[in-house]
């Protein structure tokens, strides 16, 4: 994920969160992903979260055995300062 850190967070030392929100297709990979909040704004962590979270597998099924294909899913990011 370090790589993925906004650079220009990185270049003023912020660290800070994004949330994104996506669909779940039949094979657990995200799709339609899209940034629901992020803090501090204007800072990168939203776009980097979902080049993130498109890297993602859900499991093909629930725990129940319900299929996930078509569900929504909100994912929470929290980018610290790489060291």
């Amino acid at each position: 994920a370090a790589a993925l850190y906004p650079a220009r967070a990185q270049d003023r030392g912020v660290e800070g969160s994004a949330t994104v929100e996506c669909g779940v297709r039949a094979d657990g990979r995200p799709e339609g992903c899209f940034v629901v909040d992020e803090s501090p704004r204007g800072n990168g962590f939203g776009g980097a979260a979902v080049r993130l979270v498109s890297r993602f597998r859900m499991r093909p099924t629930t725990q129940s055995g319900e299929p996930v294909e078509g569900r929504r899913v909100r994912i929470p990011v929290r980018w610290n300062l790489p060291e």
